[in-house]
């Protein structure tokens, strides 16, 4: 695969050193507005390739031009959330941003699968592509993977369980409307409350743990100052399952029209990915809950878009 990263910020040279590591892309080409710190990075990169026991990877600091032919191209660029903003406040600055690259994107290498990181994901990705007028099978927002992650590592913990044994979403927007359906989380094939029951464990209080979820994120912000290693993998992630075509279910924000009583906006729903991008949504039999918790996420990312 030949992949591009538009932005050489912390979380795009952690999804570069993840490729590398891995051996996922036969080339990467990295593009920043601050060609040097790009340059420095790749230099970086490549002086570490003996260590390597997987094949060569040729890298390089580009442009736009350079993009030609990639696969998958992940944009990270973009302004970071600052301290006692909310990402509506966000909105305008990089919406307008990232539709430029993507139109850029455009120009060079129409036929690429984009991944989008930047913020507000989901809004940015939708006005993006329109403005692009790019395929909206080959255009995803990584929207709430990342909140699922932190889902099963949260509820693994509260029940003493591997979270690789939980199944279960956060969908809906990346942000204040993500909501958990419980209707379809099961651990080892068992919904959640009855596995508590027979188990002999208190069952999670669902609002308590949805918010726990939402707060996860802003702890690792107010500690830190960024979160940069779980959105990396989950871009990783991503690519991974389009490069072994894996046909894998992953909720990641898609466009959606008229489906589950909403249409036209990008939204998180279970999604099968494989090498062509997104292959379809997965139907479920949402409560009423669950789908009124999906129409005021479709409300609120329109919300964010410009008039």
């Amino acid at each position: 695969m030949k992949i591009t990263v538009v932005g050489a910020g912390m979380v795009g040279t952690e999804v570069c050193g993840l490729l590398v590591s891995m051996a996922v892309a036969r080339e990467i080409v990295l593009i920043d507005i601050d060609r040097d710190k790009a340059r420095g990075e790749i230099m970086d990169f490549l002086h570490t390739t003996s260590f390597n026991s997987t094949k060569n990877i040729h890298m390089t600091a580009g442009d736009y031009e350079d993009a030609s032919g990639s696969d998958v191209v992940v944009i990270t660029a973009g302004r970071s959330v600052r301290k006692g903003e909310t990402r509506a406040d966000l909105a305008s600055v990089n919406i307008r941003l990232i539709s430029d690259i993507v139109c850029e994107l455009k120009r060079c290498c129409p036929d690429a699968i984009i991944i989008n990181v930047t913020n507000p994901v989901d809004c940015v990705t939708l006005h993006s592509m329109k403005r692009a007028d790019w395929n909206p099978s080959r255009i995803i927002s990584t929207g709430t993977l990342i909140d699922t992650a932190r889902f099963m590592k949260i509820l693994g913990e509260y029940l003493d369980i591997d979270p690789k044994n939980v199944t279960g979403y956060v969908l809906g927007e990346h942000g204040q409307e993500s909501f958990i359906p419980w209707s379809i989380c099961n651990i080892l094939g068992i919904d959640v409350d009855t596995y508590c029951e027979i188990n002999g464990m208190k069952k999670p209080d669902h609002d308590e743990f949805l918010e726990k979820v939402k707060q996860s994120g802003f702890d690792i912000f107010n500690l830190k100052g960024n979160t940069s290693h779980g959105i990396a993998k989950t871009v990783f992630r991503i690519i991974r399952a389009i490069e072994l075509n894996e046909n894998s279910a992953m909720p990641v924000g898609i466009y959606v029209d008229r489906a589950f009583g909403i249409e036209d906006v990008v939204i998180s729903l279970p999604v099968i990915l494989n090498k062509n991008g997104v292959g379809r949504i997965v139907n479920y039999k949402f409560n009423d809950s669950e789908l009124e918790a999906l129409k005021r996420a479709e409300e609120h990312i329109k919300g964010m878009l410009p008039q």
